[in-house]
């Protein structure tokens, strides 16, 4: 439950690291995510703190719902809890994530 209703948070926290991680176009030219190219005239890029923030905030995200489940579940270990907890919950927030990020993506024909 809790990686659904954290996955808005997850998200965004996973944009936020695919735009720091990618220098882009700031002249306004060709919409708001083009590759700066050789001719283009003004670039922005990589955002060290945005990918150390946004990377934090998503295993932060991960380690918290993986603590929360297993406090809740029956697991034999508390360790094997965590760790399957936090694995299902960064699985669900990549799924998520295609079915948001590709599609917005996508080569326009």
């Amino acid at each position: 439950m809790l990686t659904c209703v954290a996955l808005p948070i997850n998200l965004m926290a996973m944009f936020w690291l695919s735009i720091s991680l990618h220098d882009y176009d700031t002249s306004g030219q060709g919409g708001p995510f083009r590759s700066c190219t050789a001719d283009s005239t003004e670039c922005s890029g990589m955002k060290p703190v945005g990918i150390v923030l946004s990377s934090a905030v998503l295993v932060g995200i991960a380690v918290v719902i993986g603590l929360a489940g297993q406090a809740t579940a029956a697991f034999p270990s508390k360790l094997i809890g965590r760790i399957t907890l936090a694995a299902l919950s960064a699985v669900v927030t990549m799924v998520g994530l295609a079915l948001v990020w590709l599609p917005v993506t996508w080569p326009r024909f």
